[in-house]
C-alpha cells in the first residue's frame, strides 16, 4: 500500500514539472525580415486582397489553440493556426477553412451611428491626463467593428507600437482596462455577438472591482512633464534612461487591478508596469507566469506589487492561485489537498 502511494506521489509530481513543449514558428511582418520563435503554437494570417507572399507570422504561448485550422473573415483575410515546428506557411491558406459569422455591430462616427456588419463588435477608450501645464487630458472612445486583424480568435498587429498593442492584445468576448499609470488607461471589449457594443447600455463583459495593487512605469513622463525635466535634458530623455532598468517603477504611484504585469519592449529598450482588470467569458483567459500574444511578451501575477521586475512576476505566479478552467489540478490543489490525503492515507 505504501509503495502505491509512493509511486502514486512521484507520478503526480513528474507530471506537474513535466517541461512545456514548445513549436518552432516563422516570425514576420510586413517591415521585418524572416525570423522564428517558439511557443505552444504557430499563427498565420494573410491580410484582405493580399497576395500569399504579404502575411504576418508568429507564435503565441499561454492560450488554448483554436479547434478551426483556418478561418476565414469579412474581408477576405485567413487566419490559421497550427503547433508542428515551422507549419504556419503560406501553404496553409490552401486548406478547408471556416467562414466565421457577420454580425451587426454599432459603429459611431462623429457622434452619429452607421450601420455596420463584421465578425466581433469592439468598444475601445483610451485615456491620458497629461500634465496640466502643458496639455489638457485627453479621452478618446472609439465603438466599431473589428477590423480584420480583429476578427479572428486572437488579435494579429505587429505593425502597431507595442504601447499601443499592450491593452489590446487578449481575448474575444472579455473586457480589459489595462493601466500603467494612475492618470492612464486603456478599456478594450471585444465581442461577438449582435449589437454587443451598444455605447448606450453597460460593457458588454461589466468589470470586477481591482483586487491587488501594482508598480507602474512606461507613461509617468507623459503625464507628470516636469517632474522629469531638467536643465540638462527634457523629460523624454531622462525617463527614457530610467525605465531601461528591470527594477525601475514609478515612486509614490500605484495602479490597481486583478493582475500585475511587467512587458519588456525590445526596440525600446523599455520595462512597461501596470494592472490589468478582467471579465472573460470566452474560450481564452489570462494564465499567470510568460504569456506571448501578438508578440507581446507579458509576466503576469495577481498578488500586491509583483510586478517588481520580470523574476519577482515569475517567482510569484508559480505561488498564485489562479484556478485554471482546464481538468488539469493546479499544483496549488495537488500540495494542499493531494499530498496530504496521501500521507494520511499511508499512516
Amino acid at each position: 500500500m505504501t509503495q502505491l502511494l509512493n509511486l502514486i506521489a512521484i507520478f503526480l509530481i513528474d507530471t506537474y514539472f513535466l517541461p512545456v513543449q514548445c513549436v518552432k514558428c516563422y516570425h514576420k511582418n510586413l517591415y521585418s525580415e524572416s525570423e522564428s520563435c517558439e511557443g505552444d503554437f504557430c499563427i498565420i494570417r494573410r491580410a484582405p486582397g493580399t497576395s500569399n507572399f504579404d502575411v504576418t507570422q508568429s507564435c503565441v504561448t499561454g492560450a488554448k489553440m483554436p479547434e478551426q485550422t483556418c478561418v476565414l473573415d469579412y474581408e477576405d483575410g485567413i487566419h490559421c493556426f497550427c503547433n508542428t515546428d515551422f507549419c504556419n506557411a503560406p501553404n496553409m491558406f490552401r486548406l478547408n477553412m471556416t467562414v466565421l459569422p457577420i454580425i451587426e455591430c454599432k459603429e459611431v462616427y462623429e457622434k452619429e451611428y452607421r450601420a455596420a456588419a463584421c465578425n466581433k463588435c469592439t468598444w475601445k477608450v483610451d485615456y491620458m491626463a497629461y500634465d496640466k501645464t502643458l496639455a489638457p487630458s485627453n479621452a478618446v472612445e472609439n465603438v466599431q467593428c473589428g477590423y480584420s486583424g480583429q476578427s479572428g480568435p486572437f488579435n494579429l498587429d505587429l505593425v502597431s507600437h507595442i504601447y499601443d498593442r499592450i491593452g489590446l492584445n487578449f481575448f474575444n468576448d472579455g473586457c480589459y482596462n489595462i493601466s500603467m499609470n494612475p492618470q492612464q488607461y486603456n478599456l478594450y471589449c471585444r465581442c461577438s455577438t449582435a449589437l454587443c457594443n451598444n455605447p448606450e447600455g453597460s460593457l458588454p463583459f461589466p468589470l470586477p472591482a481591482p483586487r491587488i495593487s501594482c508598480y507602474t512605469s512606461g507613461f509617468d513622463s507623459d503625464v507628470n512633464n516636469a517632474k522629469y525635466d531638467t536643465p540638462e535634458a527634457s523629460y523624454y530623455d531622462v525617463y527614457a534612461q530610467l525605465v531601461k532598468n528591470d527594477s525601475y517603477y514609478d515612486k509614490d504611484i500605484e495602479c490597481r487591478g486583478q493582475f500585475c504585469f511587467v512587458v519588456y519592449s525590445k526596440e525600446q529598450d523599455k520595462y512597461y508596469k501596470g494592472c490589468i482588470t478582467a471579465n472573460e467569458q470566452g474560450d481564452n483567459k489570462i494564465k499567470l507566469g510568460y504569456m506571448y500574444v501578438n508578440d507581446v511578451p507579458y509576466y503576469i501575477c495577481n498578488t500586491n506589487y509583483c510586478n517588481l521586475d520580470m523574476e519577482t512576476a515569475l517567482a510569484e505566479a508559480r505561488n498564485g492561485s489562479l484556478v485554471d478552467n482546464s481538468s488539469i489540478f493546479s499544483f496549488s490543489f495537488k500540495v494542499q489537498i493531494i499530498f496530504p490525503l496521501l500521507f494520511f492515507l499511508s499512516q
